[in-house]
């Protein structure tokens, strides 16, 4: 599956894009083309900058709240992921970049995923009060601010007295 993948991905996408350049160019001409690429990916740079920046707010606002900003962050892989389409000459990249950019299109995207991933995902907090595993692998009890061992050192003396 994964060669199949890489093989659309590099093979077949790039094909595909060519093809659709030069059925453009052809149409409406060579320097109409390349206007319109540069145009797209200027535009495109500049809106994928602002929603990255309103996700970024979003993700903060999340993260002050407690919550764990998987929405956020599932926004701004798509985010992400337009920019790199817009800035990659093609109009076939141009227009999946433009739908990503889209919040209705992200939202069914992050629904979809957030889906998939919460029936394989567990979430741990980390807290101070279970138990610590040493570098040997045994199991003690949590630090309780005095030392539950007598090996004849003094570990609160660390000045050296």
């Amino acid at each position: 599956m994964g060669l199949l993948i890489a093989l659309l991905l590099f093979v077949v996408a790039p094909l595909l894009e060519l093809y659709v350049l030069i059925q453009v160019g052809s149409e409406i001409g060579v320097l109409w083309t390349i206007a319109a690429l540069i145009g797209v990916s200027v535009v495109g740079t500049w809106l994928a900058k602002r929603e990255g920046f309103r996700i970024f707010r979003s993700f903060l606002e999340t993260s002050r709240k407690g919550e764990v900003p998987s929405r956020e962050m599932v926004h701004g892989v798509c985010v992400l992921l337009a920019g790199v389409l817009l800035f990659i000459p093609g109009f076939i990249g141009d227009a999946l970049g433009l739908l990503l950019l889209l919040p209705p299109v992200r939202a069914v995207i992050v629904s979809i995923v957030l889906r998939r991933s919460n029936s394989r995902t567990t979430v741990i907090t980390a807290t101070y009060s279970g138990p610590i595993v040493d570098t040997t692998g045994e199991l003690r009890p949590p630090h309780t601010g005095t030392s539950n061992h007598d090996d004849g050192s003094d570990d609160d003396n660390r000045s050296g007295r």
